[in-house]
């Protein structure tokens, strides 16, 4: 089954790549809900840095954010797949 996430700006490749990898594992069924989800959070977190792109470090903010929120599995797969972009998930958020 093969679904289009809507982005609302340009994503920075490795952030894309990333992200997309963090999802892969999830149910199809969960999977379409929980980028689109995503996906906005990142965009919004990249919007409050005052930028137009996404990037890897509005993928790890948005990661805070489901830590906040307690979605452990979700938090799992995104740090990750930060970590196989080169990403340092140690960095401040």
């Amino acid at each position: 089954m093969r679904f289009v996430i809507m982005r609302g700006m340009p994503w920075d490749a490795g952030a894309w790549r990333a992200f997309v990898r963090a999802f892969a594992p999830m149910p199809p069924l969960i999977k379409r809900l929980a980028m689109a989800k995503m996906a906005e959070r990142v965009e919004r977190c990249a919007r409050q840095r005052g930028s137009g792109t996404a990037a890897l470090e509005d993928v790890h903010r948005g990661c805070a954010e489901v830590l906040a929120n307690k979605d452990r599995y979700m938090l799992e797969s995104l740090l990750s797949a930060l970590q196989d972009e080169g990403y340092s998930v140690d960095e401040a958020v």
